[in-house]
């Protein structure tokens, strides 16, 4: 019960200065590149799925500004509250490693979160408010509830997974060069935290309880993909003066949005048969887990 409520603890904290020395400290091991984004010029329309959408290419030079630049912020929102949980994360893996070398895997990886989180940090500026993501709140509940076993699984194998596709469209695509560096080293970091997650994790020592638990919350975080591009389409209605229910179908076809979503679950299930959960597929595969919400 302490823990949990410790972990709780961390993961809702929002203060950022402590006393001086600690800063001082800080100052010297933490990267001070800040670099001031041009949040709507980071990434074009095509990088958003955007370029053939009508009501977005018809809309104001200003508009189009206004939904690159929510929508680039919007990822350095949900990555400050990854790079955050991240922090506690490893912390918390540090705490249940088996081994001595695995105490000091995940210390190191502890440390990379925190360099991760400092970057994000310094290009939002002001912490966002994450009370409401549903993603950063199942995040949050699954560092807080896991054992050791679907942590390795859920969180390094499939959602560190998820995370490097992420990731490499992002610095593929990003437009200022000052951002590629620090993309860069947060894709090698998380591809050692994700390889690491594959050669640790081994279904058949799933207890029981354990096994019934990921299937749980994979189920949940598989319906949050299903559902389709729910934020974007949310960006789209907020700047666009509101879509009919006929022009945001218009929108989703546009924006291939059937095909990127099957992409994504395709992806999903890929991670799960590369730590050969087969187990674990099979009875969401059984559930229709993979099969799309709209």
């Amino acid at each position: 019960m302490l823990f949990s409520a410790t972990l709780e603890n961390s993961l809702s904290k929002t203060h950022v200065p402590s006393n001086r020395e600690v800063e001082q400290i800080l100052t010297r091991k933490l990267s001070h590149i800040a670099p001031e984004p041009d949040f709507a010029g980071l990434w074009d329309l095509n990088d958003h799925r955007l370029g053939h959408v009508s009501q977005v290419l018809s809309a104001s030079q200003d508009t189009r500004e206004a939904i690159l630049t929510d929508l680039a912020q919007g990822r350095f929102r949900e990555a400050y509250g990854i790079e955050k949980a991240g922090m506690s994360f490893a912390a918390k893996m540090s705490l249940l490693a088996q081994s001595l070398n695995e105490q000091k895997l995940y210390s190191l990886f502890a440390s990379e979160e925190a360099a991760h989180f400092h970057f994000i940090q310094a290009v939002l500026g002001d912490p966002p408010d994450l009370s409401k993501d549903p993603f950063i709140q199942f995040l949050n509940e699954l560092i807080i509830s896991a054992e050791r076993r679907p942590l390795l699984f859920i969180i390094q194998v499939v959602l560190e997974g998820w995370g490097l596709d992420h990731y490499a469209g992002m610095l593929k695509s990003c437009k200022q060069a000052s951002f590629k560096g620090p993309l860069q080293q947060i894709l090698s970091d998380e591809a050692a935290h994700h390889g690491s997650g594959l050669s640790l994790f081994q279904e058949d020592e799933l207890s029981q309880s354990e096994l019934k638990y990921t299937l749980e919350m994979m189920s949940a975080f598989l319906d949050m993909v299903r559902i389709g591009p729910v934020g974007l389409m949310h960006t789209l209605d907020s700047h666009l003066g509101g879509l009919t229910t006929a022009q945001k179908q218009a929108v989703l076809t546009e924006m291939d949005a059937v095909e990127d979503t099957t992409r994504k679950l395709n992806l999903l299930k890929g991670l799960m048969q590369k730590a050969q959960a087969k187990q674990i597929l099979a009875e969401l595969e059984a559930k229709s887990a993979f099969t799309l919400l709209f």
